[in-house]
C-alpha cells in the first residue's frame, strides 16, 4: 500500500505562485501515467491503480490539482484551459514530454481537454465518468454548463 501524502508525496513549484503536491511510484525511467481526480477529491482516490501500475513498470504521477488538498489554493483562474496548462508545466517539471492521462470526472474533462488541444503531449487517455467532448454543445445548449452532473439528474429543467 501506498504511504499517506505526508511520507511520499511532495510539493513541486510548476508556477511563480503555484505548488503542486504529487504523488508518485514506479521507476523513474518507466512510461508515465498522470492520474486526474475529479470533484471533490484529491490523490487519494487513485492509490489502488498508483499500486498496481507502479508495480507494473509504470511512473505514476497523482497530483492534487490546485486547490485541492496539500496543493496551493491561490485566488484566480480555476479555467480548464489554465489547469490543463497546470498538468503540462507538471509534467514538464518532471521532465517528462508526454504521459498517458486518466481522468474521472472533472479530471476526465481535463483528459479530454489535454488530448484535443495538446496532442503530442498525450500517449492515450482513459476518462471515466466524464462527458465525451462531441456531447459538449448539447450540454451547453441545455443550458447545463453551470451544473454538475447530480444537479443535472435531481433538479427541474430550469434550476441551472
Amino acid at each position: 500500500m501506498l504511504p499517506g501524502p505526508d511520507e511520499r508525496g511532495f510539493l513541486i513549484q510548476i508556477r511563480p505562485a503555484l505548488r503542486l503536491h504529487v504523488v508518485s511510484a514506479g521507476p523513474p525511467d518507466g512510461v508515465p501515467i498522470l492520474f486526474l481526480h475529479g470533484f471533490p477529491e484529491f490523490w487519494w482516490s487513485w492509490r489502488h491503480q498508483l499500486r498496481a501500475l507502479a508495480q507494473a513498470g509504470y511512473r505514476v504521477l497523482a497530483p492534487d490539482l490546485r486547490g485541492f488538498n496539500y496543493s496551493d489554493h491561490p485566488s484566480g483562474d480555476y479555467a480548464p484551459p489554465t489547469l490543463a496548462e497546470d498538468c503540462l508545466l507538471l509534467l514538464d517539471a518532471l521532465g517528462y514530454p508526454r504521459a498517458t492521462i486518466i481522468g474521472s470526472d472533472f479530471g476526465g474533462f481535463l483528459a479530454y481537454y489535454l488530448a484535443l488541444f495538446h496532442p503530442e503531449r498525450v500517449y492515450k487517455i482513459a476518462s471515466i465518468n466524464a462527458l465525451f467532448p462531441a456531447k459538449w454543445p448539447t450540454m451547453l445548449a441545455w443550458g447545463a454548463a453551470r451544473c454538475t452532473w447530480p444537479q443535472l439528474l435531481q433538479t427541474p429543467p430550469n434550476a441551472c
